[in-house]
């Protein structure tokens, strides 16, 4: 990775497992290390490191999201004693216990990570750091908190080189990062951060990068091309573009495919005035920007603001012509987006489930349908989120659970519920903003400007189904047709329709 940034030789902070890995790096390529701080490293004994491996739990998914509970325990075990699973007194961390929200990132971390949480402890709990701290010739400190359990680890440290030094500290955050500093004034020369590569393709991969506009950074993953008209993709919500994952690697086959994700969802940025999770007023109805003042921060942001990130995005990334293909919330800014670049620009249109609402049926959504979503002390809200989710795939909308509210689908598998919510989570308190933008939007003033060629489709089994003939008649140039249910099946009809064949 340093190699692919240009940097030739860096500093490196590490703490617990990253502790281990700054060491190694370190050691082996002290080409490479100016100078390493690590915090907390661990230093095991051959007991402690083969009760640790045995302690790795998988959280897989279970049908009745029960998974979640016990990582969010998992979570809290981790403040109350160390190691988390040996639960006597003997092993009781003296310490408070952390807030919520710092929990929930905590939990957040692993749901991340999935599967590969394991994988990162594991080399940890087999790693002999003193044979690494043995072989150093690069400016290394080990450090430890007081308030870290890990800080007894100090004790066990072997005889060590001269240009290793030890530090205990008994501050908090403050501290730490006053002598972090202080060790890079003493130990590090002057140096200038290069620019990031740019975006290109690795063959047969989905590649990533994020794209700085006015309003945040958005993240694209996907697969850019120079010479070939490229496919731009828009999420449904809550999630990412992480949900649409098959049908990025399906579409990728035949041309660049650049799938962003929403701001203040998956790992773009939050949108403005949302940085941080604020106290929640009641869902409703809300101003669209242009009845707030222009300068001030999208307090409620509407489709044409989530539209407008995305032009600039699209302007940053030198797209001349482009074909865009949006599902739900993501077929509404496909539209908006369309409307803003015109048809010479934004040649073909994929809007997949139209959201076209009745004034009842708008009022009705925007006042019940996405309560808030903040952290609980108790992990209430890791459950709350799979049944919020499961529900959608049972009832619509999912709190109208009547014999009219059926959804008569197949029951969405445990793996793919999982993926979802963690989708959800990530998005965390900004998820109901796409959502009640959807909502609010009037898509039946816009389709008229809509002036692209342009599909408007879904399969049988979408709540939207019914919008598809009525949006085609509003749009000037737009055909309405049913999408089959398979995945891969779908892929091909819109490859087709990409084409120029009107599915006729």
């Amino acid at each position: 990775m340093l190699g692919a940034l240009g940097i030739e030789r860096c500093a490196l902070y590490g703490t617990h497992t990253g502790a281990s890995i700054a060491l190694e790096l370190a050691s082996s390529r002290p080409d490479l290390v100016e100078a390493a701080v690590l915090d907390a490293l661990p230093i095991l004994t051959s007991y402690e490191s083969a009760s640790l491996l045995q302690n790795l739990p998988a959280y897989r998914p279970q049908p009745d999201g029960g998974h979640l509970t016990a990582l969010w325990e998992r979570v809290r075990a981790e403040h109350l004693y160390f190691p988390w699973f040996d639960q006597r007194p003997a092993a009781r961390v003296d310490a408070p216990m952390p807030s919520a929200a710092c929990l929930h990132q905590a939990a957040m971390d692993l749901l991340r990570a999935g599967e590969g949480y394991r994988a990162a402890y594991a080399a940890t709990f087999r790693y002999s750091s003193q044979a690494a701290l043995a072989s150093l010739e690069t400016p290394v400190a080990v450090i430890a908190c007081e308030n870290d359990p890990q800080a007894a680890w100090l004790e066990r440290l072997p005889r060590l080189p001269e240009c290793v030094e030890t530090a205990r500290l008994a501050g908090g955050r403050d501290e730490l990062c006053s002598w972090i500093a202080g060790f890079a004034a003493r130990h590090l020369s002057e140096a200038s951060v290069p620019e990031p590569p740019s975006w290109s393709a690795i063959p047969d991969r989905m590649t990533r990068t994020y794209v700085k506009t006015s309003v945040g950074q958005l993240h694209v993953r996907g697969r850019p091309g120079e010479d070939e008209r490229p496919l731009v993709v828009f999420h449904a919500s809550p999630g990412s573009a992480r949900m649409l994952h098959r049908h990025i690697i399906e579409l990728m086959r035949s041309r660049p495919v650049l799938a962003i994700d929403t701001l203040g969802n998956g790992e773009s940025d939050k949108p403005p005035g949302w940085e941080h999770p604020t106290s929640w007023e009641p869902t409703g109805p809300r101003l669209p920007r242009s009845q707030v003042d222009p300068e001030a921060p999208w307090i409620t942001p509407g489709i044409a603001d989530y539209a407008a990130s995305v032009v600039e995005l699209i302007d940053a990334l030198g797209l001349e012509e482009l074909d865009l293909y949006g599902s739900h919330t993501g077929g509404s800014i496909a539209i908006e987006v369309a409307v803003a670049l015109g048809p010479d620009r934004a040649r073909n249109v994929i809007v997949d489930g139209l959201a076209m609402f009745s004034e009842a049926e708008r009022d009705d959504l925007l006042a019940c349908y996405t309560p808030p979503l903040e952290p609980r002390w108790d992990g209430a809200h890791l459950p709350w989120a799979w049944a919020f989710l499961r529900a959608q795939t049972e009832f619509w909308p999912w709190y109208y659970q009547t014999r009219e509210g059926i959804r008569w689908v197949e029951p969405i598998p445990a793996k793919a519920l999982h993926t979802w919510v963690v989708e959800l989570l990530k998005s965390g308190h900004t998820y109901p903003l796409a959502y009640n933008a959807a909502f609010a939007y009037r898509a039946a003033g816009r389709l008229p400007h809509l002036r692209s060629r342009t599909l408007i489709a879904a399969t049988s089994d979408d709540m939207l189904a019914e919008c598809s003939a009525s949006g085609a008649r509003l749009a000037p140039n737009a055909v309405a047709r049913d999408l089959p249910p398979d995945p891969d099946q779908q892929c091909e009809l819109l490859v087709r329709f990409l084409g120029g064949d009107d599915l006729g």
